[in-house]
């Protein structure tokens, strides 16, 4: 049997690594091509816990004598049994997520609904269907090729104003936005405000990051760290792109500037992946955009300063420099006009401002609530921001190869409820209206209904309140029942529920004190 590949380079033995036709040929039978294009590892991982709880469920219906495999393939025939299954289960899915929860007032509880919205409901759904596709039919698909075409689902949804789709999965799609949103009151329309995050209010949650430390949890690391990504944000990138971006995506140059040796300048271009594309597209170049910074006046909004002081910091650069000011003079150009400033090479895999994007939101909301916003803000309105300002000093093109969107997306989407434009003017004419910019730029501000002096902790008086509660008396008399049978395990269960408890109600008096 000829031999047709080297699979390792490491033995000094010619014949090592060399595999078969036959054994190429068995691995690829038992290992068929997939029939569908694999979702990101984030999205992967939610479907996943997803399908634990349809299995969970399904699992635990009595007196059930009907396959899962069956179901899923009758399914795809469009039977009614598996669908009145499909839409049982969704059903109680949103009743489970009725929880109680501690509330002030006259009563100690209310329920709450955490699916409230058509759209959870419907991404729940879709990953059922993924994982159903990708499961029991691919299975189905492999056992029975010549009919593999009928145990095939694809997402479909009955958009506003697009093609309603037919089909099983359209069915239930549809049933969902108008039967089980009516019945269980699914907002079908937006639950927050799409709002526009201007470059002033960036600036004052900069500010307010470095001038009320000790009100944020945050390390000076995870400090320096979201302020940067939040800079990198504020040009319309997705957290998810920047908040582990590395040494090896930022090149550092030194410049001659107009032909004059004197006259040098650093500047920095950085290249950004885009997340949330296709992972297996051809065109992949599209997933990548550089772009370059330079030193600013303004020390608030300087990236390439915070680049440096980090890299310094890390040790990164190749040089031993000390200081941003050895940078910009120790560099010597000599005959030509632009000079790498290297990093080591074993710093390249490091990350420049490593910040876990859940960290990043834990940060996100505690500024909003130091800064005295009377309402959080989502990282989601500085892509908007900076769509709505990119759009027209760029074309949409490059907006949209900036902003990783189409210009479809961008105006479905991206679109604020408040229009920045004073109307007036533009309708009957400036000498009628008059202009105000000034007026209408601070209207954008989302910062503008703050107040700087709302409230961010408990008194006393509200945690002596506390001792009035019935679940509190109850979670501390469990508490002191549990130290005295001196079972560690209970005791160190009964604190977190009572320490827990407090806390949630603490944060719900501040909350009302704020609001008010």
């Amino acid at each position: 049997m000829p031999r047709v590949l080297q699979i390792s380079l490491d033995s000094d033995d010619e014949d090592a690594g060399l595999v078969s036709a036959a054994q190429l040929i068995q691995r690829f039978e038992s290992n068929p091509i997939l029939e569908f294009v694999p979702v990101s590892k984030r999205a992967q991982e939610a479907a996943k816990r997803d399908w634990q709880k349809f299995e969970w469920w399904y699992r635990n219906i009595p007196d059930q004598d009907y396959s899962m495999t069956t179901a899923w393939m009758d399914f795809c025939e469009n039977k009614d049994k598996p669908k009145s299954l499909i839409r049982a289960f969704l059903y109680e899915h949103v009743l489970r997520s009725r929880q109680k929860r501690p509330a002030i007032g006259q009563s100690e509880t209310q329920v709450v609904q955490t699916i409230s919205a058509a759209k959870s409901a419907l991404t729940f759904w879709r990953n059922i269907v993924y994982m159903a596709d990708t499961t029991i039919l691919n299975e189905a698909r492999h056992n029975d090729r010549d009919n593999r075409h009928k145990w095939k689902l694809r997402w479909a949804d009955v958009g506003a104003g697009g093609n309603p789709g037919s089909g099983p999965v359209a069915d239930v799609s549809r049933w969902i936005r108008v039967e089980l949103s009516d019945e269980l009151h699914l907002s079908r329309e937006q639950t927050y405000e799409k709002k526009v995050l201007t470059s002033d209010d960036i600036i004052l949650l900069l500010d307010t990051l470095w001038t009320r430390p000790s009100d944020l949890r945050c390390t000076a690391r995870q400090r320096v760290a979201f302020h940067s990504v939040l800079l990198l944000a504020g040009f319309g990138f997705r957290p998810g792109s920047i908040v582990s971006f590395k040494y090896q995506h930022v090149r550092i140059r030194c410049l001659r500037v107009d032909d004059n040796p004197k006259n040098l300048a650093i500047c920095a271009t950085i290249k950004i992946v885009h997340n949330k594309r296709r992972q297996y597209t051809a065109n992949s170049h599209n997933a990548v955009v550089q772009f370059s910074i330079t030193l600013v006046p303004c020390q608030t909004i300087c990236l390439l300063s915070l680049i440096i002081a980090q890299a310094i910091h890390d040790n990164a650069f190749e040089a031993d420099f000390g200081s941003l000011e050895e940078l910009l003079t120790r560099p010597n150009l000599d005959q030509t006009d632009c000079l790498d400033l290297r990093w080591k090479e074993d710093k390249m895999e490091q990350e420049i401002f490593p910040v876990p994007y859940h960290k990043y939101w834990d940060i996100w909301n505690e500024l909003w609530r130091v800064a005295g916003n009377r309402d959080t803000i989502r990282p989601y309105s500085l892509r908007v921001g900076a769509g709505s300002v990119l759009d027209g000093p760029l074309t949409p093109a490059l907006r949209g190869h900036l902003m990783s969107n189409t210009t479809a997306v961008f105006e479905s989407s991206y679109q604020p409820e408040h229009i920045r434009q004073e109307l007036m003017p533009i309708i009957f004419g400036a000498d009628a209206a008059g202009e105000h910019h000034s007026l209408f730029r601070s209207l954008q501000r989302a910062t503008l209904l703050r107040d700087v002096n709302a409230p961010l902790y408990p008194t006393e008086e509200d945690k002596e309140s506390l001792r009035q509660r019935v679940d509190i008396t109850k979670l501390t008399w469990e508490y002191k029942q549990a130290k005295a049978r001196s079972s560690s395990p209970d005791i160190n269960r009964a604190y977190a529920a009572l320490a827990t408890r407090r806390k949630q109600i603490l944060a719900l008096i501040v909350e009302k004190r704020r609001v008010n």
